[in-house]
């Protein structure tokens, strides 16, 4: 909590942000994905709503109340949410994965698995120590 509090207040100090509060809904989303935790917990479900290529976030925040204190801090949230995760995109399939866990990812493959249980996607990590029986779960 006082780390995030520390991020907001740097943010707000005048560090370049990567969104603001004049992009749309639907840009902040499809340029930034994990924005749409930080948009969520805030109240704000636009994110598959047909007006978010419309609607500024000010606009949408309005819309559900915010002051402008309350909405300069959601921003800011964005920005540290985005400034925290990396995306992967290869073949179409977009990824988000927060930097403090791609340590644990390195060098792990995923794959697209199409099977007589079901579909879905598999990933093979070298950095398995052990896991349940099932396979679903790792240490």
């Amino acid at each position: 909590m006082e780390q995030e509090a520390k991020e907001i207040k740097e943010a707000k100090e005048g560090n370049t942000q990567s969104i603001t509060k004049d992009m749309t809904i639907g840009d902040a989303v499809s340029k930034y994905p994990a924005c749409i935790e930080v948009l969520q917990a805030a109240g704000v479900h636009c994110v598959g709503c047909h007006v978010s290529y419309l609607e500024t976030l000010e606009q949408g925040f309005k819309g559900h109340g915010m002051s402008d204190g309350e909405i300069d801090e959601v921003v800011s949230k964005l920005n540290v949410a985005v400034e925290g995760s990396k995306l992967e995109e290869d073949k179409g399939v977009k990824i988000i994965i927060s930097k403090e866990n791609m340590q644990f990812l390195k060098g792990a493959k995923l794959d697209y698995v199409d099977s007589l249980q079901g579909g879905g996607f598999k990933i093979s990590n070298p950095n398995v120590h052990s896991s349940c029986g099932c396979g679903q779960s790792f240490h």
